[in-house]
């Protein structure tokens, strides 16, 4: 399972969140929660993602969806078919923050 540590800093605004992924399979969705189950934000391509780097689309997460300080965020992939499972380490490379 791909988990990703961010230290965030006190914040009173929603926080950018830079998401490097990999290709994710047509129709998939990445969803991005922390270990106990916040939800954080989901990123996903209309009809599958470009090969071979996907990108690094950036999503807000609003104030009181992170904690401040220390947060590790995991990622699973949501099928179109409904399934899920854990994102892998090529589909979830990289988490940034862009602003706080």
């Amino acid at each position: 399972m791909a988990e990703r540590l961010l230290i965030l800093p006190a914040h009173d605004r929603p926080v950018i969140l830079e998401v490097s992924i990999g290709p994710l399979p047509a129709g998939a969705e990445l969803v991005l929660e922390t270990l106990d189950g916040a939800y954080v934000g989901a990123v996903g391509f209309f009809g599958g993602a470009p090969e071979p780097a996907a990108g690094a689309p950036q999503i807000a997460v609003p104030r009181d969806g992170l904690p401040k300080g220390p947060a590790t965020v995991v990622g699973r992939v949501l099928l179109p078919d409904g399934a899920e499972r854990p994102a892998t380490e090529d589909e979830l490379r990289a988490l940034r923050i862009v602003s706080d």
